[in-house]
């Protein structure tokens, strides 16, 4: 008979795992087991960073989670839905080439720079 290291139940070698955490000898109960595994796979979920959690649905003015969870919430307009994310969507920038900067070159500074900030934002996916 196991002992099991979370609940402290009793279960033979068929109900559940035997082993090591690094150094530390554990017995989990296959109850404690399937625990562990679950709260393993949603901290995974939650470190997805290129997945939303919800969304919001403005035109049928709900919020919309991922996981088919939604309730209602009160919009003014129409709007497409919006991700949202458990984490701030990072992207690496990227610069322009001298090539780049070539082909926005005007004679007028100030237009050289409005042009210099449209590629940037091409680049980078903006609109």
């Amino acid at each position: 008979m196991n002992k099991c290291t979370i609940c402290d139940c009793d279960f033979s070698d068929d109900d559940g795992v035997v082993g090591t955490l690094g150094v530390i000898e554990v017995e989990f109960c296959n109850y404690c087991l399937v625990a562990l595994e679950d709260m393993l796979g949603q901290k995974k979920e939650l470190e997805k960073q290129d997945e939303p959690v919800a969304y919001i649905n403005v035109e049928q003015r709900k919020l919309e989670w991922a996981k088919y969870t939604f309730w209602e919430t009160p919009t003014v307009v129409n709007l497409p839905k919006i991700p949202l994310y458990t984490k701030p969507q990072t992207k690496e920038w990227v610069g322009l080439t001298d090539e780049d900067i070539e082909d926005c070159y005007i004679e007028e500074l100030y237009l050289f720079a409005v042009a210099l900030e449209a590629k940037l934002k091409e680049k980078n996916g903006y609109k």
